[in-house]
């Protein structure tokens, strides 16, 4: 991908963002610490989607 295509597609996954912005690895690194953690014991075979409300 050139990178006018890149930044066309970041433009446009901001636009649509329900947090109106792409997703960080600072916004990502806080979950993954609780889901190694023991406090997410009770979810065992349950799906986290990490994707800024995009999946709904």
């Amino acid at each position: 991908m050139s990178e006018e295509d890149i930044h066309d597609l970041m433009e446009n996954i901001s636009s649509t963002s329900s947090i109106g912005r792409v997703v960080q690895p600072t916004d990502i690194a806080p979950i993954v610490e609780f889901l190694l953690s023991d406090k997410s014991l009770v979810l065992k075979n349950d799906k986290t989607i990490v994707d800024g409300g995009t999946t709904l």
